[in-house]
């Protein structure tokens, strides 16, 4: 490849070096290069020793008015030439209150209102799962949230129809485990995952969760609302089951209007489970998780 390349610029400009040549007294190209041989190696070790971007860095600081001329172009330092766009950088990996409606907007607004747009803003959408609670009951289920930020629910899996039936009191046989897990994002933003055992026992940390629920709160202080949206992601969660779990999660965590003081019975298994405690018992946690306990 250097050789093909030095033919074509030996071509390129054979006349130019033949002119030179008969200035020097060289005969012919090749004497020609043997006469400057020795010039040529002195450039070489002279550019060798010459670092051109600092020279130029050099030169701008000592001719710091050359910044605002448009002829001169100033090349940064590497870490320097990244811009870092601050949108970008800020932009949450998450959905906050602000991704579905506009607060600034609704905070004008009666209670009642936000409530009924958030449940509008969700009423075509399939598998999600729409809830309001007010400041009191969710700061209780926050609360028990940081101290149990992972638990255990029963699924009874012998007759989702069973489970919204009012009438029914017939006791479940089967269950599969689901692992709730609290995630703390922000101070207005609040996830509550739920994985099946099986899933997490497979997967650990890279387990997707079947339902993600999400509490917002940025209201929470102008009207007294918690919004509350979640969604099914999974083909082997049924909707109801979901909301079967979701129910439980509440019932656990204290978050049931018109019951604001947890169970005290449910508030146990949640201190037992995290704790460790060999009292805790899993009999006592279906029993407790049933629709008509």
């Amino acid at each position: 490849m250097n050789s093909f390349i030095n033919e074509l610029f030996l071509n390129k400009y054979k006349e130019k070096l033949l002119e030179k040549a008969k200035k020097v007294g060289a005969g012919d190209i090749s004497q020609l290069k043997e006469k400057l041989k020795d010039e040529i190696e002195e450039k070489k070790s002279e550019f060798s020793k010459i670092d051109p971007l600092k020279e130029l860095d050099n030169y701008l600081s000592k001719n710091q008015n050359t910044a605002h001329d448009p002829k001169i172009i100033k090349i940064n330092k590497p870490l320097d030439q990244k811009k870092i766009d601050s949108e970008k950088l800020n932009k949450k990996p998450y959905k906050t209150l602000n991704s579905y409606i506009d607060v600034e907007k609704v905070s004008n607004l009666k209670r009642e209102e936000i409530e009924f747009i958030w449940n509008s803003r969700f009423m075509n959408k399939e598998n999600t799962l729409i809830a309001a609670t007010d400041l009191e009951t969710f700061n209780i289920m926050l609360s028990n949230a940081k101290k149990n930020p992972i638990f255990l629910l029963p699924l009874p899996k012998d007759g989702v129809s069973d489970i919204a039936n009012s009438n029914s009191n017939k006791p479940h046989k089967n269950h599969e485990l689901h692992l709730i897990q609290w995630i703390f994002s922000e101070k207005f933003t609040t996830h509550c995952i739920i994985t099946t055992l099986a899933e997490y026992k497979l997967n650990k940390e890279f387990s997707r969760p079947h339902t993600t629920l999400t509490f917002h709160s940025e209201l929470a202080d102008s009207k007294d609302i918690i919004l509350i949206n979640g969604l099914v992601e999974s083909e082997n969660i049924k909707l109801p089951e979901a909301q079967y779990l979701v129910l439980n999660v509440q019932k656990f965590y204290g978050g049931l209007k018109n019951s604001v003081e947890p169970n005290k019975r449910r508030l146990k298994l949640l201190n037992d489970f995290t704790s460790g405690s060999s009292e805790f018992n899993l009999q006592d946690l279906i029993n407790e998780s049933d629709i008509h306990s």
